[in-house]
């Protein structure tokens, strides 16, 4: 059976980014964010955890398997140097004991012969010297058992520096089974980058996600006014669930190894040919093509779905006229197809695909950040959803005014842009042109597109409530 989708030669895998020094720092920070995700969501998981809708974060199969294995590695117990150190250390330990109990009973003789009215200055000049001798003994006992010490040396780093997360998206299909063609598997799974994830990351920057982190690392580093705490433990003991996350966000950005504005805007000007309004002067290559060839094609699959409603309609009238599909049409958005398809390469250069990876982890980051310290910015608590706190941190800490309930929900229109957008992209870029056919009845792009019509559909209304423009968005990260 021919595949419909094959990954790309040339894609990139989060095990692509170098250095490891970059690959390390996210992988703990990713780490931790899926550890707070298991605790914070459950089945039904939002869209974005959802690996049929995005190219999503998830926990490696085998990172259980690894991290022990790491433990146990790193279990120095083991080792002969530390057996040797464990067993001098002991001896010296020992030592200072049996050196402490000779110096009591030193103390005790000389007690002893002072009391005694028989004893002459001799023997109290005897048992002093033997005092002091004790002490000194138990002295340099003490010394050689500081000298022994060896713990502390070792600063154990947390495993989870070795152990990647998966990004994974699994395609499923919308149509049932018994109407895909036998000779054409429609399935597609991948780990790795398609442009799909760029325009879903171009959309999570629109909601406000970056903006709304710039805010909380600017009050957590500088302003100070939200009760956002740099303890590990509260005063009762208890650990802050976000302290390590929140730390370790800012550090990663003063490191200058995180996702910021002027990457993201090159990769966004460059690859998708749209920016967002900032003040860096940046100036690159803009990919226009790239939206007029997208926009074009949506145009040419929306008339194909408005002709095949009324070929549907007319047929329910006329009885068994099997609909047909214009081949013209068909063959538009097979060469539009293409045409976009050429437009990706620019994905492929600079630091791109890079830019994207950080982004998507930042984005997850962030999500998982808002929704365990939104309590310390005044978000009620019973606010658990994604739809529902991330609104409220925007309107708090970017717009700057009370929570507002408005007629559109920012997260899930820009989500669901990213989410149709992503799986559309995705099947473009990966699909094989020559197998999509274009004749009048029951050509392999007919099912395909019967098969990506929600998406078409889906994408159109959600970009039709976006609230505002991209250009009026500014960036302070």
């Amino acid at each position: 059976m021919a595949k419909l989708f094959q990954e790309p030669r040339n894609t990139f895998f989060w095990e692509d980014i170098q250095t490891w020094a970059i690959r390390s720092q996210y992988n703990e920070l990713l780490n931790r964010v899926l550890t707070a995700y298991a605790n914070q969501y459950s089945s039904p998981l939002p869209t974005f955890l959802n690996k049929n809708y995005c190219l999503t974060i998830s926990a490696c199969n085998g990172s259980v398997i690894y991290k022990d294995a790491l433990r146990e590695a790193n279990d120095f117990s083991k080792t002969k140097a530390i057996t040797e150190a464990e067993r001098n250390f002991i001896e010296k330990q020992d030592a200072v004991g049996n050196a402490r109990l000779d110096l009591q009973m030193a103390e005790a003789n000389l007690v002893s012969i002072s009391s005694s009215n028989k004893a002459n200055s001799r023997a109290r000049e005897i048992a002093e010297q033997d005092l002091k001798r004790k002490e000194d003994a138990v002295q340099e006992a003490e010394i050689a058992l500081k000298r022994a010490r060896y713990e502390g040396c070792y600063d154990p780093g947390p495993t989870d520096y070795f152990v990647k997360p998966v990004f994974l998206y699994e395609r499923v299909t919308s149509i049932p089974a018994d109407q895909l063609p036998l000779t054409l598997d429609f399935s597609y799974i991948t780990n790795g980058l398609t442009v799909g994830a760029l325009l879903w990351l171009y959309y999570y920057e629109r909601m406000g996600i970056f903006k709304i982190l710039g805010a909380l690392m600017d009050d957590y580093n500088y302003r100070g006014k939200y009760t956002i705490s740099g303890c590990r433990f509260d005063d009762k003991g208890i650990a802050i669930a976000y302290s390590n996350l929140m730390d370790m966000i800012c550090t990663l950005h003063r490191l200058g190894i995180s996702s910021n504005l002027r990457d993201r805007v090159c990769t966004y000007q460059r690859v998708l040919g749209v920016t967002i309004e900032n003040n860096l002067g940046i100036e690159s290559e803009q990919n226009r093509g790239f939206m007029q060839a997208f926009n074009k094609l949506i145009d040419y699959m929306l008339e194909y779905y408005k002709t095949k409603q009324l070929a549907q309609a007319i047929q329910a009238q006329t009885g068994n006229i099997l609909p047909r599909s214009s081949v013209a049409t068909q063959t538009s958005i097979r060469d539009t197809m293409n045409v976009l398809k050429q437009q990706f390469e620019p994905f492929q250069y600079g630091r791109n695909q890079i830019n994207t990876f950080i982004g998507l982890a930042t984005v997850h980051a962030t999500i998982c950040l808002v929704n365990m310290l939104k309590a310390e910015i005044g978000i009620p608590s019973q606010y658990d959803k994604p739809e529902e706190f991330i609104p409220a941190a925007y309107d708090i800490l970017v717009a700057k005014r009370p929570i507002t309930l408005n007629e559109s929900n920012r997260f899930i229109v820009y989500d669901n842009c990213a989410s149709y957008g992503y799986r559309l992209l995705t099947d473009i870029e990966t699909s094989d042109l020559t197998q999509l056919t274009t004749i009048a009845t029951g050509s392999t792009l007919d099912i395909w597109l019967n098969d990506v019509e929600g998406l078409v559909e889906g994408y159109r209304n959600a970009y039709s409530t976006v609230p505002e423009r991209a250009t009026a968005m500014v960036q302070p990260y």
